[in-house]
């Protein structure tokens, strides 16, 4: 698979360059191994998501998600997250396609890992 990175200290940001649109991932370098979180989450008309949203929490069983809506306030707060997240409020309200940030804290004592995703919906037309 090819790939290109972009080194930003601790994070690096792949991408998928044979995959239609290319798939961007941040790659968080943690003592543990790496954590990958998707740039972009990708919905199925079912709801569910094409394909992992974050790998490499096997070994944080400790580990929180938050997103925030771009403006800045929390949308979903999740602990030990394990790729169930199906891109709604924590009221079960469906999120619009757009921009959300993220703070995912591992659990482990160090700084939260923080970016921004887009969700995007496949239409059925």
């Amino acid at each position: 698979m090819l790939q290109q990175a972009h080194d930003f200290n601790d994070l690096r940001l792949t991408e998928e360059l044979n995959h239609e649109p290319p798939i961007y991932t941040y790659v968080f370098t943690t003592p543990l191994g790496d954590v990958r979180i998707a740039k972009y989450m990708l919905m199925r008309p079912d709801g569910a998501t094409e394909a992992d949203f974050i790998s490499g929490l096997e070994k944080y069983p400790e580990n929180e998600l938050v997103v925030f809506h771009e403006e800045g306030h929390e949308v979903s707060r999740q602990k030990l997250y394990l790729n169930e997240w199906n891109a709604r409020t924590k009221s079960g309200e469906e999120l619009e396609d757009g921009r959300y940030l993220f703070a995912l804290d591992l659990g482990n004592g160090e700084k939260a890992l923080r970016g921004y995703f887009y969700i995007l919906r496949h239409t059925n037309e």
